[in-house]
């Protein structure tokens, strides 16, 4: 750091003053440099205010921009004397008469003359009293402002700094809309440096070592920090990603052997002292007791608790009713039950059934009739689509009565079963059965 050294008896004018202060000037210029890499603090609290071509832009008190030099500059204005914290632009001259532009609002230090006074030399009976001297205005103070204009130029973002950026079409009469996507933020120096992407070929860096820390930079895409391995430019620096712990497809993790429980199995170590997934006549996996649906069963686990496929006399499978070819079928479904049944007042009824089998059956009939009067005088059973096997009858005698007949038909039959009951006299009678269609196997 420089500074100002003075001694008695030493003449000291405005000269060597300033020069003096110029020494700390430079120092914390030199300081703010070292700190911070070039760019802005605080960019949100600018505001713009759009006017056809123009744009008006308004600056809060954080705000300041430190350039290349380490001038950190705040928006007051360009006009010496006077503070102004807004400023109109205007872009008109920049709509191209055909085609298209990129446009710029940019902001570049300002030497800004501030705190005017008189300066009418020494009095009367000075020794440097000069009656010719003309009396001068003087500004005794020179702030780091802001000029801020237009361009189609793009800026350096050293010693012009972007604002935003916008693009004009040829007859283009209003801004319509504009990106600060590209300002570029001060940072501190060897911070993490925040960047959309791979850095290689776009960021510049520096080479980490004897007591410095490479340049750092996160990429906001993938979520990989980067650490610069060679200094160069945004072009020519070198830049080593390292993946991010939760793991990233374009990374691989390259570790030793495992030697106990909590370290990482390579490929190579788990190929070698591990069976593949997929099973060995030559390898078992050994396993403790299931306690969830998601761990494996060991054998004797599964001998204990479930039954063998094979069937067992004390064991039953339970089932939903099979819909596809290769599902199990349970016992309701091996058959289908029909309940025929009439009642009417006369000499006779008949309760009718009729059905078609898929394959050839067995037709066990069961039939059971009742008159409120008189005798049964006859029970049968009649039909079509089937031939009879013999069967058992029980009436005639009394007003109740059964019946018994065991049918065939053969694949795709279309059978009719009519169960036929009569009285001696006219009264109620009634008949009703039950029709069992067992498919023969």
């Amino acid at each position: 750091m420089q500074q100002p050294n003075y001694t008695d008896n030493q003449f000291v004018n405005g000269a060597l003053l300033n020069q003096g202060q110029s020494y700390i000037a430079a120092s914390l210029k030199d300081l703010g440099a070292s700190l911070f890499t070039a760019g802005l603090f605080y960019p949100n609290d600018l505001t713009y205010t759009l006017n056809s071509l123009s744009v008006s832009v308004s600056a809060g008190t954080s705000f300041r921009l430190l350039d290349g030099e380490g001038n950190l500059c705040g928006f007051y204005g360009t006009t010496n004397g006077q503070t102004s914290s807004s400023v109109t632009v205007d872009f008109s001259s920049l709509v191209p008469s055909s085609g298209s532009v990129t446009a710029y609002l940019v902001a570049t230090r300002y030497a800004l003359s501030q705190n005017s006074t008189a300066v009418i030399g020494p009095p009367i009976g000075h020794p440097d009293y000069n009656p010719s001297n003309a009396p001068f205005l003087w500004y005794t103070e020179t702030e780091d402002s802001l000029y801020v204009y237009a361009t189609t130029t793009a800026p350096d973002n050293i010693s012009v700094f972007e604002l935003f950026r916008t693009t004009f079409t040829a007859g283009q009469t209003s801004i319509t809309s504009y990106s600060t996507a590209n300002i570029k933020y001060a940072q501190p120096q060897q911070s993490v440096v925040p960047y959309a992407g791979n850095p290689n070929g776009k960021v510049a860096g520096v080479q980490g070592g004897n007591g410095i820390s490479p340049t750092i930079v996160w990429d906001t895409n993938d979520n990989i920090l980067w650490f610069c391995t060679t200094t160069g430019t945004a072009s020519s620096a070198v830049w080593q990603g390292l993946a991010p712990l939760t793991g990233n497809s374009n990374y691989a993790f390259n570790v030793a052997n495992a030697t106990t429980s909590t370290e990482a199995v390579n490929l190579g170590q788990a190929q070698a002292d591990f069976a593949a997934l997929n099973g060995s006549s030559s390898e078992a996996f050994n396993v403790a007791n299931a306690t969830t649906s998601t761990e494996a069963v060991n054998l004797g686990q599964a001998q204990a608790d479930f039954a063998a496929l094979n069937g067992s006399s004390s064991e039953a499978f339970n089932v939903a009713n099979a819909t596809t070819a290769t599902e199990a079928v349970q016992l309701q479904q091996l058959f289908k039950a029909y309940y025929p049944s009439a009642s009417a007042t006369g000499t006779g009824i008949t309760a009718s059934v009729s059905f078609t089998v898929s394959q050839n059956s067995t037709i066990l009939v069961n039939a059971n009739a009742g008159v409120t009067a008189g005798v049964l005088t006859g029970l049968s059973i009649t039909g079509s689509g089937y031939s009879t096997q013999g069967g058992t009858g029980n009436y005639g005698t009394t007003s109740v009565g059964a019946i018994n007949e065991g049918l065939t038909a053969t694949a795709g039959s279309s059978v009719t079963i009519n169960l036929n009951a009569t009285s001696s006299q006219s009264a109620t009678v009634s008949i009703g059965g039950t029709v069992l269609v067992l498919p023969q196997v």
